[in-house]
């Protein structure tokens, strides 16, 4: 079913390009249409790649992932097939048995991931999609060798609606498991009925822990707190954890100690670790502080 557009532009003798005319309708609302646009464009192959290149910055979801799609087809149409040598009998990890030759690719492109699986012998392939968005969509071949497509708004609801082909195809929350593949949706690949996520992986080391940062006792007195509380320039500074020095208090602004006048953090903590005697701003007012000795 050709959409209004593209009959309008037959109508007036528009020299479109084809493809991108059929690129067009890949985000069209009714799905027949969709279907139709990707079919065209597969047909016509080669010479569709342009616009589905870039159909890929796109900024409709719907048409980015069809682009995706039929470009994986032509490029997988076209990689040379390797000649067949002989070999001598090669060994089948366990649960690999009967399933040779299954293999997992995987793409992202802009937070949409594609899985396609090959599986085994005797086993029809699928494609599992799962965008940014968290809209999931899974391409498969059903008993008859008719292509079919379902989609879920996420993977929990996929799993709750399409129970069956879940279970058929080894969808989980995780991962699938199918025909002797799988693949995490972590990005992380395995193959072998049985064996973890991580086959094959070499697991990160454990990260030391962080030394902790040393606490600063002082620090310098900011020009507004300076013209604010009217405190000469060069003179006291700020006390940022309570203790600091025997008797000071978190916020304090210390002004003298024993009698001199504090102009840096250097001299601060020099003389607070012997002083006796704070001179300092305590919530605005003007306090002095008295220190036993037995408190250091």
């Amino acid at each position: 079913m050709l959409t209004t557009m593209l009959l309008a532009a037959l109508a007036t003798g528009q020299q479109e390009d084809p493809a991108a005319a059929w690129v067009k309708q890949l985000g069209a609302e009714a799905y027949v249409d969709r279907e139709k646009a990707t079919d065209e464009l597969r047909k016509l192959g080669k010479a569709a790649e342009p616009a589905l290149k870039k159909a890929l910055e796109s900024q409709d979801a719907e048409v980015r992932r069809r682009a995706q799609s039929l470009l994986e087809e032509l490029a997988a149409k076209e990689k040379p097939q390797p000649p067949e040598q002989r070999r001598g009998p090669r060994f089948v990890p366990p649960g690999l048995q009967g399933f040779k030759g299954a293999t997992v690719r995987v793409q992202t492109i802009n937070g949409d991931s594609t899985y396609v699986i090959t599986p085994g012998e005797h086993l029809p392939g699928l494609t599992f999609r799962k965008w940014a968005s968290g809209k999931v969509e899974l391409e498969y071949r059903d008993d008859q060798g008719e292509k079919k497509t379902v989609e879920a708004a996420t993977l929990e609801a996929f799993l709750k609606d399409h129970a069956a082909l879940a279970e058929k195809f080894g969808i989980t929350g995780a991962g699938i498991a199918y025909g002797g593949a799988r693949v995490s949706f972590d990005g992380r690949t395995a193959f072998g009925g049985g064996l973890p996520w991580d086959f094959g992986r070499r697991r990160p080391k454990p990260a030391a822990p962080a030394a902790a940062e040393p606490v600063e006792d002082f620090e310098p007195l900011g020009e507004v707190l300076r013209s604010q509380l009217d405190v000469p320039e060069g003179r006291g500074v700020l006390v940022l954890r309570d203790g600091a020095a025997p008797g000071l208090l978190k916020h304090d602004i210390v002004l003298e100690i024993d009698g001199h006048p504090v102009s840096g953090v250097a001299e601060a903590k020099k003389l607070s670790s012997k002083g006796v005697t704070f001179t300092v701003l305590r919530k605005g007012k003007r306090e002095t502080l008295k220190v036993e000795r037995k408190d250091f």
